[in-house]
Parts: C-alpha cells; sequence; structure tokens
C-alpha cells in the first residue's frame, strides 16, 4: 500500500525520533517558517517535554537551565537567519561549561544561497570554534542509506554531547518547499514509511579514564603543606565524602570556592576553608605560609584574590579533571590529570590504605588554617550583624537562611557571585547552586533560572543584580508563558556597581566613570514585571526582607523581591570588611 507524504517531514519525524530512542526529554522550540518540519516533528513526540519560547536567546538560555539541572542534552530548534545567532551567548556557556544541548536550525536550500534571497545567512558551522560538533544534515531525501545515516548522525549528536565531549553540538537542516505535511512531495509504500520512523540501536558509551602514577602519588604524599582546592563544577555527593577524607588523610585543608557547593550540605565541614577569599588578602600570611603544593578540583577560582594567589605562589599545582583541561588563568598548574575525580580519589585513598601511610608532621599545617578560618568567620559574623540596610553583600547571606533545604539557587555574575564567595558561610542545609561561569556573562541568567525550574519540583530562586536583570527581560515572558515558579531577588544599584571595584574607578574623573562605566539607567522595574504577569515586592529592611522570603512556600509562578541599594556605599562596607580581615589575620601570623 502506498502513502503519500512530504519527504521534510518524514526526514525530521527519523531523526527525531532517532533521540528520543537515545533519550532527549526536553526540546525548546521559537517560532518560525523554515524550521516548520523540526517544530511538528518534535510537536508529535509525546515523550518529550516541548516549551515553547518566543525569544531564541531566552530559548537557549532556558535550554542551558535544563541540561545544567538535568545533566541531559536539551535540544533546541530555531528557523533560518539571524534566529540562529541569538543562540550563541548561550553556545558560549555551554561550551565552556561542558553543558550538553542539541543545536538543530533550519536553513535555505543550497539554491537560495547567495543570491539575495531573505532571510538567508552562511549557517555552515556558524558557531565555530565555540561548538563541540557540526554537520549539516543535506536535503532530506527518502532512501534507506540516508535515512541510516541520519539515524546515525542523530546518535552521534546525542553520545557527543552527553558522554564522549559534553557541551553544544550543531546539525543544520536545509529544506525545499513545501513545508508542510498537507503539501504532497512523494509517494511511497507505508512499510518503507514504518522502516524509515522506526529507531535503531547505534547507542554506545566510551567512559574510559586514565588512571594515576606512582610519581604524581609520591609527589603529593612527600610534601606536608598542601591545599585541596575545590572549584565550581565539583557537586557529586560521593566526590564530596571522598574529597574530606582525603583531606583528612593528608591533613590538607579544602579551599572551597563558593561555585562548589561543597559549603553546603550534612558531611563534616572541619576542614572546609570558606574565607580564604578573604585571609589570603594578608599579604603577612601569603609570605609565611606558602603551601608547597596545590591540588585543584573544579574550575578557577571566583575571586581576584585567589586568581593572584595561584599566580604568585611557588607551589607545585596538580589539577584533576575529566576532561585534562586546563583551569588555571596563572597558567603555572604542572600536571593535569585526565581522569574523573571521583575515580582519582579512590585510588588515592586505596592506594594509601594499602601501604599504611600516616601523615602525622602536618597537623600544624592544618591547624593554621583552620585558625584562619576560624578568625574571618567571627569577624564576618560581627561584620554581617551590624552591617545596616541594603548592604549588597548581606543580602545573599539573609537569602540563606530563609531558603528550604533542597532548594535551587541561582547567582548571577559580576557583583552577586563575588559578594557569594566573599560572605557565605558553611551551612548543613543542601543547596543546588547554579552558575553561568563559563563565560561569566551577565546575560539570559533568568532564562537560565527558568530552565532550572522547569526541570525541577524543588523551590527555585535567582540573586541578581539589576543589569543582568535588564539584559534578560524577555525571560520573565519565558517564566510566565511556561508557567512555572521562580522567585527573584533583584539588588538594583542602578548600573555597573562592579566597575568601583576595578582600577578603572581610581583613574578616571567622577563624571567620566560614572557615565561610561557605571552607567545608571534609571529604569523602573517595577512596571516591567507587572506588565510580564509577575509579582512584585519592594523591600524596604531586613526584616521585610526576610519576612517576604519565608512566606515564598505559598507563593507561585513569578515573584520578585526589588532591593535598592547603593553601590558606592557597598563598596566602602566591602573595603572596610577586607581591612578588618586582614589586621585579624596579621595578628594571628605574627603570633606564629
Amino acid at each position: 500500500m502506498k502513502k503519500q507524504i512530504n519527504r521534510n517531514n518524514i526526514w525530521t519525524e527519523a531523526f527525531v525520533n532517532q533521540l528520543v530512542y537515545c533519550g532527549i526529554k526536553n526540546v525548546c522550540l521559537s517560532p518560525g517558517s523554515r524550521n516548520t518540519p523540526l517544530t511538528l516533528a518534535f510537536a508529535k513526540q509525546k515523550k518529550i517535554k516541548k516549551f515553547i519560547i518566543l525569544d531564541e536567546r531566552s530559548s537557549a538560555f532556558f535550554a542551558l537551565g535544563l541540561a545544567k539541572q538535568t545533566g541531559k542534552p536539551t535540544a533546541i530548534v530555531t528557523t533560518s537567519g539571524t534566529a540562529i545567532a541569538e543562540l550563541y551567548p548561550a553556545i558560549l556557556e555551554a561550551f565552556n561549561t561542558k553543558t550538553p544541548m542539541i543545536i538543530c536550525t533550519a536553513d535555505r536550500p543550497p539554491e537560495l544561497h547567495n543570491c539575495g534571497t531573505n532571510q538567508t545567512v552562511n549557517q555552515q558551522n556558524i558557531y565555530s570554534p565555540n561548538i563541540k560538533y557540526f554537520i549539516d544534515a543535506g536535503l532530506p531525501e527518502l532512501t534507506t542509506g540516508k535515512i541510516n545515516f541520519l539515524k546515525q548522525t542523530a546518535v552521534k549528536l546525542y553520545n557527543l554531547s552527553a558522554y564522549k565531549s559534553p557541551g553544544p553540538v550543531h546539525i543544520n537542516f536545509p529544506f525545499r518547499k513545501p513545508l508542510e505535511p498537507s503539501a504532497i512531495t512523494d509517494t511511497i509504500e507505508t512499510s518503507k514509511i514504518n522502516e524509515f520512523l522506526s529507531h535503531r540501536n547505534f547507542l554506545s558509551v566510551n567512559s574510559k579514564t586514565s588512571t594515576i602514577n606512582k610519581k604524581i602519588f609520591n609527589t603529593i604524599i612527600k610534601n606536608e603543606k598542601g591545599i585541596i582546592y575545590c572549584g565550581g563544577g565539583t557537586t557529586d555527593k560521593i566526590f564530596t565524602k571522598l574529597l574530606i577524607q582525603l583531606s583528612m588523610k593528608l591533613n590538607y585543608p579544602i579551599v572551597a570556592d563558593g561555585t562548589s557547593s561543597i559549603r553546603f550540605g550534612k558531611f563534616n565541614k572541619t576542614n572546609i576553608i570558606s574565607n580564604a577569599s578573604a585571609f589570603l588578602s594578608s599579604k603577612k600570611f601569603n609570605l609565611k605560609f606558602s603551601p608547597e603544593l596545590i591540588l585543584q578540583f573544579g574550575y578557577a577560582p571566583t575571586s581576584n584574590v585567589l586568581l593572584e594567589f595561584f599566580k604568585n605562589t611557588k607551589s607545585k599545582k596538580i589539577a584533576v579533571n575529566k576532561l585534562g583541561e586546563l583551569h588555571d588563568p596563572s597558567r603555572t598548574t604542572e600536571k593535569i590529570i585526565k581522569t574523573e575525580p571521583v575515580n582519582f580519589l579512590k585510588e588515592f585513598l586505596s592506594t594509601i590504605d594499602a601501604e599504611k601511610i600516616k601523615f602525622t608532621n602536618n597537623k600544624r599545617w592544618l591547624k593554621i588554617f583552620q585558625n584562619a578560618e576560624k578568625i574571618s568567620e567571627s569577624v564576618k559574623q560581627n561584620f554581617l550583624q551590624k552591617a545596616d540596610f541594603p548592604f549588597e553583600g548581606k543580602v545573599i547571606t539573609e537569602l540563606l537562611k530563609s531558603l528550604p533545604n533542597k532548594a535551587n539557587l541561582i547567582i548571577a555574575n559580576s557583583t552577586p557571585v563575588r559578594d557569594f564567595d566573599l560572605f557565605t558561610a558553611p551551612s548543613n542545609k543542601k543547596i543546588n547552586l547554579i552558575f553561568n561561569r563559563g563565560v561569566s556573562g551577565i546575560d539570559g541568567i533568568i532564562s537560565t533560572a527558568a530552565g532550572v525550574s522547569a526541570s525541577s519540583k524543588t523551590p527555585t530562586f535567582l540573586v541578581t543584580g539589576d543589569l543582568s536583570f535588564f539584559h534578560d527581560l524577555n525571560g520573565l515572558h519565558t517564566v510566565v508563558n511556561n508557567s512555572l515558579n521562580l522567585n527573584i531577588v533583584l539588588i538594583n544599584n542602578n548600573g555597573g556597581g562592579i566597575f568601583r571595584m576595578m582600577p578603572v574607578s581610581n583613574t578616571l574623573k567622577h563624571k567620566y566613570f560614572n557615565k561610561y562605566f557605571i552607567t545608571p539607567h534609571n529604569i523602573d522595574f517595577a512596571f516591567a514585571i507587572k506588565a510580564f504577569g509577575g509579582n512584585y515586592f519592594k523591600i524596604k529592611s531586613w526584616n521585610e526582607l526576610d519576612k517576604q522570603l519565608s512566606g515564598t512556600a505559598k507563593l507561585r509562578g513569578l515573584n520578585i523581591f526589588e532591593i535598592f541599594s547603593d553601590s558606592e556605599k557597598s563598596f566602602k562596607i566591602r573595603k572596610s570588611y577586607k581591612e578588618m580581615i586582614i589586621k585579624a589575620i596579621d595578628k594571628l601570623t605574627d603570633e606564629y
């Protein structure tokens, strides 16, 4: 029996069916004409959750949040032309954080290129060099060979993105008109259609990793004055447990970056140092207690203090990560071990136990860092207790008090992430932290948070500055249009307050600095929030902030809590805080 079909639609359905078999669960779709076959193929698939997002840039960041939360690739569909360029900021972030995404772009056929056709650009590997893999699907051909090749391509895209080379991958689909299913292009046997639309079992996962050698093992154990640095990208429960065990064995302090999640959860925090970005500002301490070795897990530090510490210390540096990548802007890391961190820790601990090695000489070294942490934490808590509303650094610590256990917390870049690193203390609460620290852009953060919320049953909170909020206003529509629950703490200091922490603030006259760097926008966000259908709350005191945040469990939908702050005053307060820390740590150093 023969059936009349549209070849574009059979082609895309074969591709989507194979992706579903591989494990795709979510797709973000933006409206367009040329992507009609792709859109309908995903729409027909009952096993995929569809998110319709009008703005392509918001769609890509939403997909990023979904993938960060689930750990699985999210598919993105766009039409041709400038729409595909809107995806690029999120692709840059995904590429640098190894976040899996499968980008599916529609395109004009070859004969419409280079002749002035409307909405036509060169889409061939347009995201290079910030994409893990690119392929052009070619025009649809309804042959067994071509269909099988397309299915194999779907498997390759999924396998690369999810396992072999985590990150974004791109497939470009050129289509000739007609694009709609009702427009007939071919008549073929029903049995052939069924064959085309069935999935194939091509999927295989290679997860082999290298192991440590004896030389590396000996290098670590012979250096008594060591530090374990734990950066972003380290959130696994087993990893945390094993890392603490290693710290206990070696008597090495764990310097925990704010982006690492290791400050949160019910486990032994005796060796965890959360105030290093404060007390390492002391030149006396750095000079007297320089480590012999730094063992690094995760991404580079958030704070400039730690970045400078990495750059200036003469210690040996060994990094451990799955892909064997350099996460050290100072380029002073001597050895990178390409392996799963959990495998490294298991092997290292078993070797220590097998050889019955005891580490007793470096307990004094660990105690020094524990004392510095204790003193810094005491200074910090006293300081925050006295901080007047609305000091920006205290906003985040007040939020953490009100967060429910297992909540999702997204921290925007620029000032909020630095304050988070500087002021948050270890807590027994389990918090799921999400950051866009791959390229640290200020765009797309609302949409990313929306993607996290869409893939989680626990409450989701975002802390953002006003410029990041402004850059992703369309993300508010993404939240409301998809009936999501998201709570946003908006710290509004009317411009780029981060520049007050940079040298340019000391080298320019006030009028130039304010006009070209602080760039006050003077936007009344309350009107925009209400226009998008969000709930708006203006916060005027610490008590009101605590009260409103404590009541979020009863709230649904989009809720924004705006706090107006003065970036100049907050800068001076941070400066005085660091001066207090340095004074206390210098005194501790003199006592040794």
